[in-house]
């Protein structure tokens, strides 16, 4: 009788998603994380703030095209396009200037290759804006929509 219940319950079982893999990233994935954010330090939303009032600074969503189109923080430029070369406003002339590399929020690490691409372009002040898209909107901050990549 036991076998019997176990064989109906278990091939059941196999048929539920496995919680614990939505919510928790891989192992490789922290690791991973932990070099990010060593190499490229969080710049806070207020920072963030003050350094748009100085205009001493360029933004680079690593979001999708179609995020991207969907609303970006002002005047940021999209990396996909500027991987195609379909951007055509430049990154900045100095390899010093602060580059701010941005996802959707906290647990997107599309910003990864936003790092890679500027450190590979040769710039060396790249800050991590963790609170991403997510954060800039629920401080209910404006977003351009649309395509700037022209």
């Amino acid at each position: 009788m036991l076998n019997s219940i176990r064989a109906l319950i278990l091939p059941l079982l196999l048929l539920l998603p496995v919680a614990e893999n939505v919510e928790a990233a891989p192992q490789p994935l922290s690791e991973t994380w932990k070099l990010y954010t060593d190499r490229y330090p969080v710049i806070t939303y207020s920072d963030l703030k003050q350094a748009m009032r100085e205009g001493n600074i360029t933004l680079l969503d690593a979001n999708s095209p179609t995020t991207y189109n969907n609303g970006h923080i002002p005047g940021a430029l999209s990396l996909p396009a500027l991987i195609k070369k379909e951007e055509k406003r430049p990154l900045p002339s100095s390899k010093n200037d602060l580059v701010v590399v941005y996802c959707g929020g906290p647990q997107c690490s599309a910003w990864f290759k936003a790092a890679d691409f500027v450190v590979k372009k040769g710039y060396k002040t790249i800050r991590y804006y963790r609170g991403g898209l997510k954060e800039w909107k629920a401080k209910e901050e404006p977003v351009e929509t649309g395509d700037r990549t022209r």
